[in-house]
């Protein structure tokens, strides 16, 4: 039995309707959206995770954190290394943490800390630093499936996404497969540019799009005017931007691997996104 932590934040939610298409059984732990009252203290859901039974009957433990972190100092750490101690004195054989590529380097520090932290015990386990997910272009996908126009930065970026039920089925992979290791980064198997993007766009909306050159300014009206809030569009651009230097376009094999296979075709990937 596997039991999934952060089964309300994007990656867990996708983690548990595979767990659920597969048949696995799982328990869904909820961690919570940060808010300005705060998140339960470490005392408060170690508290829950023993009166509710939780961990009771565990094999393995997924992670999958929020992204952005708890209201408390060290982000959250305390808690998530707490939730893995509890599981692996309760018999958990295996733990998967959904990590950010770069930990290390981030400032979210609650990563680093949760992988020192599983490198300090005698239980195996997988960490898999996430790149980009397909998902962060969904406002510019809807878009070009709606106008017919995929407008960008000029440049010729190039990003290995890989789709989020991808990811997913990958860490279930490393959950229960036989392949896995200490440490993998994890992209999708191949990178495309944003002209290939709209070519996929086009097949899965099953209409002409193209992809344009549009000034910043410009993408950032457009993006807006999707519903994405200003702050948000504006990190949607910068990373474009940022991927000109080809920081979003290096394939990790660890994904085919554990998959045993290619993922999702590109087209095949945005069709979901366009609802």
């Amino acid at each position: 039995m596997i039991v999934v932590v952060g089964a309300d934040q994007l990656s867990g939610v996708a983690v548990v309707a595979r767990l659920r298409a597969a048949g696995i059984a799982h328990r869904a732990v909820p961690l919570g959206v940060p808010t300005a009252g705060g998140t339960p203290s470490v005392a408060e859901f170690e508290k829950t995770l023993v009166e509710d039974g939780v961990l009771d009957g565990a094999d393995g433990l997924l992670i999958a954190p929020n992204p952005n972190g708890a209201e408390a100092p060290d982000g959250g750490a305390a808690l998530l290394t707490g939730v893995i101690d509890r599981a692996v004195a309760a018999g958990a054989s295996r733990v998967v943490y959904l990590s950010i590529a770069a930990a290390h380097l981030s400032p979210m520090v609650f990563h680093a800390r949760t992988e020192e932290h599983l490198r300090s015990l005698d239980v195996e386990h997988t960490v898999l630093r996430l790149g980009l997910t397909l998902e962060v272009f969904r406002p510019l996908i809807r878009h070009a499936a709606e106008t017919g126009e995929l407008p960008a930065p000029e440049g010729a970026a190039r990003f290995a996404a890989a789709s989020r039920p991808d990811v997913a089925a990958a860490a279930v992979a490393a959950l229960t497969g036989e392949f896995a290791g200490p440490m993998l980064d994890v992209t999708g198997d191949r990178a495309f540019d944003l002209t290939e993007l709209a070519a996929a766009v086009a097949t899965a909306a099953d209409r002409p799009v193209r992809r344009t050159v549009a000034p910043d300014a410009e993408l950032l009206r457009t993006l807006v005017s999707t519903g994405m809030p200003e702050p948000a569009a504006g990190a949607l651009l910068g990373m474009i931007r940022f991927g000109e230097n080809g920081v979003f376009g290096a394939v990790s094999p660890h994904l085919r691997a554990l998959l045993g296979g290619p993922g999702t075709e590109l087209a095949a990937a945005v069709r979901p996104l366009l609802a």
